[in-house]
């Protein structure tokens, strides 16, 4: 049996890298039971409810990023991702990732130990996805196609999720589409998605979180990118559900 040791594992919460801080995180996916029985039953029953997630982010405050993580992840509705396979990370990596709402921010620690930070998440009105890393933070310096991924495709009865933070960006504007097709070409592909022009770069500004109600036949996907200015980098993750 297949054993994963968490190592080189990127966390990402809204543009925010957070995997040289974090050293513990928790995604705790369930459905709430929903008791159903019956006064002719003698057996208990229940039903599937609601989906609920919970978990956190904990770790070691990096000062130079800690205020600016503070002021924009307490309290606010973000797009968190996880690699959990580590290593040498690649676009097509499984991934996890999820909209979560961030009620609060803990900080403290022990006198001779390192300041340390822990961030409660809860279900943002989104179950965890598993899905896959199209972008990995990789700089990019001109107009172009991202990576292309075949991530499977969406039944009348699923959506489509989709998470792109900015890591990096020294410009004017960026541009995102994200399309799809039934093959790796992309000869005849269709935009699924057209983000909100990016203009600022890095932090939960410029994360951005959709879902696309299925059908959706083609089983590949990338995004587009239209740059004006030095570079950017973005990561990026797509997942069906």
């Amino acid at each position: 049996m297949a054993k994963l040791i968490l190592k080189g594992v990127p966390i990402y919460i809204g543009g925010y890298a957070m995997g040289g801080q974090a050293n513990s995180l928790s995604l705790d996916s369930a459905i709430e039971e929903v008791e159903s029985t019956t006064l002719i039953q003698t057996f208990r029953d229940y039903e599937a409810g609601l989906h609920n997630l919970t978990g956190n982010v904990a770790g070691f405050v990096d000062p130079t990023t800690d205020g600016e993580i503070f002021a924009d992840v307490r309290g606010q509705e973000v797009p968190i991702a996880a690699l959990f396979e580590g290593g040498t990370i690649a676009a097509g990596d499984p991934a996890w990732f999820a909209r979560v709402e961030c009620g609060s921010y803990q900080g403290g620690g022990q006198v001779g130990a390192l300041w340390g930070f822990t961030i409660p998440v809860q279900s943002g009105g989104t179950p965890l996805v598993r899905g896959y890393a199209l972008e990995i933070g990789t700089s990019r310096s001109a107009t172009g196609n991202g990576n292309g991924v075949q991530v499977g495709a969406t039944s009348a009865s699923q959506r489509l999720a989709w998470y792109l933070g900015v890591t990096e960006f020294t410009g004017t504007s960026l541009g995102v589409d994200l399309v799809s097709d039934g093959d790796n070409t992309f000869a005849s592909a269709t935009t699924r998605a057209s983000l909100t022009t990016i203009t600022d770069g890095g932090g939960v500004a410029d994360a951005q979180f959709g879902i696309i109600e299925g059908p959706i036949t083609d089983d590949w996907f990338r995004f587009e990118f239209t740059f004006t200015g030095t570079s950017f980098a973005v990561v990026a993750f797509v997942g069906v559900y």
